[in-house]
């Protein structure tokens, strides 16, 4: 799988707390580009006061690419871990991350909690999400209690419902999917720092026009600055 990858911090963060992992690599600044046959390729958002949601990430980040293999028991494990660093220092109380993990192998798994995104890019041309929010607003949505019109403007859309951390254990929800079957097109990762400011149609766009996938990741972060986004920005693209 060829990987094109690119994060950027938002504008006054004093760090970048987006974290992209590619096999044994780590990236929260830049762009990048490696291939790689077997592995993981992942992105966390981490969450937090201060500087406490780069410590999550990061830390969620080495422990997956420190790991002989992933697994719900390994992740399990990695929280457990997680939640003890932040108990072990009040300025880390409750700090948090999420996490799209897409592992490749003899079969394809996908590993989700939280509100970042996997897509999957058909025919070059449409992107199909595979990944499910874990936020209060799709909650609210996919049960009924709100339209997706009333969503858009919802005060607290960005309220996540799982996440790696965070003191509590009951938080890490993790979804597993079976994606072997899907062996053609791009798996698309963001996090909401570009997908809650850049639309769907306008992500496919930058996939269409760009010149090449390593250009898309930079479009689609700098449109959702031109379109008012001041977290952190984080994109992978993965060709099979």
């Amino acid at each position: 799988m060829k990987i094109y990858a690119a994060t950027a911090k938002g504008p006054g963060h004093t760090e970048d707390e987006d974290r992209i992992i590619v096999g044994r690599t780590i990236i929260n600044s830049g762009s990048y580009e490696t291939e790689i046959s077997e592995g993981i390729i992942a992105i966390a958002d981490g969450v937090g006061g201060q500087n406490a949601g780069a410590v999550a990430s990061h830390f969620l980040a080495m422990s997956l690419s420190q790991a002989n293999d992933v697994s719900m028991d390994s992740l399990t494990e990695i929280n457990e871990k997680l939640i003890e660093k932040s108990n072990s220092d009040d300025s880390l109380t409750k700090m948090a991350t999420t996490l799209s993990l897409l592992h490749i192998g003899e079969r394809k798994y996908i590993y989700h909690v939280g509100n970042t995104r996997i897509y999957n890019l058909r025919n070059g041309k449409y992107l199909r999400q595979l990944t499910t929010d874990d936020t209060s607003v799709n909650f609210l949505v996919s049960t009924g209690r709100m339209t997706d019109e009333e969503a858009e403007t919802y005060e607290h859309k960005n309220r996540i419902t799982a996440c790696f951390g965070s003191g509590d254990s009951s938080l890490c929800k993790i979804k597993t999917v079976d994606i072997t079957d899907i062996d053609n097109g791009a798996f698309v990762f963001t996090t909401d720092g570009i997908h809650d400011y850049v639309s769907l149609d306008e992500l496919e766009e930058i996939m269409a026009e760009s010149a090449d996938y390593a250009e898309a990741c930079k479009n689609a972060i700098k449109l959702a600055v031109e379109k008012g986004s001041t977290d952190d920005k984080s994109m992978i693209i993965g060709v099979l």
